[in-house]
């Protein structure tokens, strides 16, 4: 009897240790939804990359579907316990409505890719997104021009509502920038965030975006893409 429970015991340790052996991948968070953006925006979210196997994970190629969409890796593998932030970027067109992008993720760790999901509903004007509430501008643009610096920006949250209403930030990929964003949009009041760039990245272009959401019925997201452009003008001569 000892023997045969010995002899399963064994079955069973070999088992757990084959399933635990080689190059294994997780994605937390595979999926993530920006809610409501403007046509002609660039989108910017991270993912990590975690390897939880007991070997190497290799990411031999990733699949975004289009130029629109990259997923540039700093690496192609990563140790095992280790882990790595996979950037993003997903530069949205003119077409209204719902739009998705489904990259695929292919490594040693499986046959099948593994697969990631972005959702945006593309907007034209903001009476599109909510009759409660208008945000302006609903794109950030930061900009050096000869001697004119645009540093900042001022975000109107204009309330059209009879409540209250909570605003979250979800997301934030603009490490360049500090964020003040309000938390609560006051019923029929006008309250006021803004986007201030950092120091050290007065020199530099950028882009990024950040996602908020509101406490309405829908529970609405709207992301608002972050540009930073530097403009060298030469005068004629």
């Amino acid at each position: 009897m000892s023997r045969n429970f010995l002899h399963i015991l064994i079955v069973i340790l070999v088992m757990t240790a084959n399933l635990s052996a080689g190059s294994m991948l997780e994605i937390p968070n595979n999926k993530f939804d920006f809610g409501y953006t403007a046509q002609n925006s660039t989108l910017v979210h991270s993912f990590w990359f975690h390897s939880t196997g007991d070997d190497t994970l290799r990411i031999s190629e990733i699949k975004t579907g289009c130029s629109c969409t990259l997923m540039p890796l700093e690496k192609k593998w990563i140790a095992p316990g280790d882990s790595m932030n996979v950037e993003v970027t997903w530069e949205i067109k003119r077409k209204l409505g719902h739009s998705g992008k489904y990259p695929y993720v292919y490594t040693n760790a499986q046959e099948d890719p593994f697969r990631i999901g972005l959702d945006t509903r593309v907007f034209n004007k903001f009476d599109d997104v909510s009759d409660l509430y208008v945000i302006k501008p609903y794109k950030v643009e930061l900009a050096k021009i000869a001697n004119k610096n645009i540093d900042s920006v001022e975000i109107k949250f204009i309330s059209k509502y009879d409540f209250d209403l909570q605003i979250v930030l979800i997301d934030s990929n603009v490490d360049e920038c500090e964020l003040h964003i309000p938390e609560i949009l006051v019923a029929n009041d006008t309250v006021l965030g803004n986007v201030i760039i950092k120091n050290e990245y007065k020199d530099k272009e950028f882009i990024g975006s950040f996602t908020i959401g509101f406490s309405d019925k829908k529970q609405t997201r709207i992301t608002i893409p972050v540009r930073r452009k530097i403009y060298n003008l030469s005068s004629d001569k």
